[in-house]
């Protein structure tokens, strides 16, 4: 019983109040992000032109000894089309923790949080930081991601492994070891 209200009596008093609220609004606060961003592009474009033109005449010459006729023909077409498409769609999905580093002059919370995570040889790497209204702090003391005002947000794969050593180059590696064997068994 000593040792219990030791521990309660050194504990911060928000801490201690039953009806505290657990939201983050300090520095040195955490906060957890609930990372949803998708975003969709689609740009088409394309050009059709067409030109025609015609030319032609005829003639003749009448004179005392000399009858002559001419005629000419000239016929120019030209068509053109052209196609650009570009697709593009990106999606991050997870969870994430924050830290509050500050707190601006009209009382949002500037934050900023990194998330390293290592699998097979590959680090990915997660970064955020931006301004929350303190308003949009949930109840459970998470945020969304976008409703993180001028937001940062990153993500990206540290290493060379999943470069080198991906399906595609293995099987060429494979075959032409393969292949060098064979020849090297079929010369002897």
């Amino acid at each position: 019983m000593l040792l219990g209200a030791a521990l309660w009596g050194a504990a911060p008093a928000a801490a201690q109040s039953l009806y505290s609220d657990p939201k983050a609004r300090q520095p040195g606060d955490v906060i957890t992000i609930l990372l949803a961003e998708q975003t969709a592009a689609q740009r088409e474009s394309g050009y059709s032109g067409s030109s025609e033109s015609s030319l032609g005449g005829s003639g003749s010459v009448l004179a005392p000894g000399i009858s002559s006729t001419f005629s000419g023909d000239a016929e120019i077409t030209s068509g053109t089309d052209n196609r650009n498409e570009t697709v593009q769609s990106d999606l991050l999905e997870g969870t994430m923790t924050a830290r509050v580093a500050g707190v601006d002059e009209s009382g949002n919370l500037l934050i900023e949080g990194e998330r390293r995570l290592n699998v097979n040889g590959v680090t990915h790497v997660m970064q955020v930081e931006g301004t929350v209204r303190p308003l949009d702090v949930r109840y459970d003391n998470t945020v969304l991601s976008h409703q993180i005002a001028n937001a940062n947000i990153k993500y990206d794969q540290l290493g060379v492994r999943h470069r080198i050593f991906d399906t595609s180059t293995m099987l060429k590696v494979g075959a032409t070891a393969a292949l060098g064997l064979g020849i090297f068994l079929g010369i002897q």
